[in-house]
């Protein structure tokens, strides 16, 4: 039999100030015994010290980084619905020029769009006991959903859905039994079902 110890070094932070705190307390009763000078001790403690300041100060500044980060948000989304409502009055005025709406920059690049070859993408996944279906919208007007469960044979139309994610709440067919779930979709474009159906995707609901 192999008996190894693993490091006695902390990893984690918080283990790691735990470690310190204990080491800064009995290191100065057992330091001169163990043949340190009290300079020597004083200078570890010291520098202990230093780092549980250092990391208090990391905590604090940490937790305002995020309240900062939180109200930058708030604020940006806030802005963002103001700018929304007042764009298009900006563009509907006699005034308004495309030049003005360059200067601006508010003008959108145009894209080329070829729905022809546009393939949704979809992940599925149970979210509070139900399948959550996620979908990316691009520049579609959204996706028709086909699904197939248990033991049907044939995939049936389920829902057309413009926001993503879509959640799939029908009971199962036979209530207390498991049954596997498979969707496909296509992008809608100008209400109507284009380009190429997204690869198939499958979950089992319990």
């Amino acid at each position: 039999m192999i008996i190894r110890r693993k490091d006695w070094l902390k990893k984690r932070n918080a283990d790691f100030i735990n470690f310190l705190k204990n080491f800064e307390i009995e290191f100065p009763i057992h330091g001169l015994n163990l043949g340190y000078e009290q300079p020597e001790i004083d200078a570890i403690i010291a520098e202990i010290g230093t780092c549980e300041t250092d990391f208090e100060d990391k905590n604090t500044k940490q937790i305002a980084a995020e309240a900062a980060v939180e109200k930058f948000n708030n604020t940006k989304k806030s802005l963002i619905t103001t700018l929304r409502l007042n764009v298009p009055r900006i563009k509907s005025s006699p005034k308004y020029t495309e030049d003005i709406g360059k200067t601006l920059d508010i003008v959108g690049e145009e894209i080329v769009i070829d729905p022809d070859t546009m393939k949704p993408v979809l992940k599925v996944k149970m979210l509070a006991g139900k399948p959550e279906i996620k979908w990316v919208k691009d520049y579609s007007e959204g996706v028709n959903i086909y699904s197939r469960r248990g033991d049907e044979t044939e995939f049936t139309f389920l829902a057309r859905d413009t926001v993503s994610p879509y959640v799939d709440n029908r009971p199962n067919l036979e209530t207390g039994k498991p049954e596997d779930r498979e969707y496909y979709a296509f992008y809608i474009f100008e209400d109507k079902e284009e380009g190429l159906e997204s690869d198939t995707v499958k979950i089992t609901v319990k």
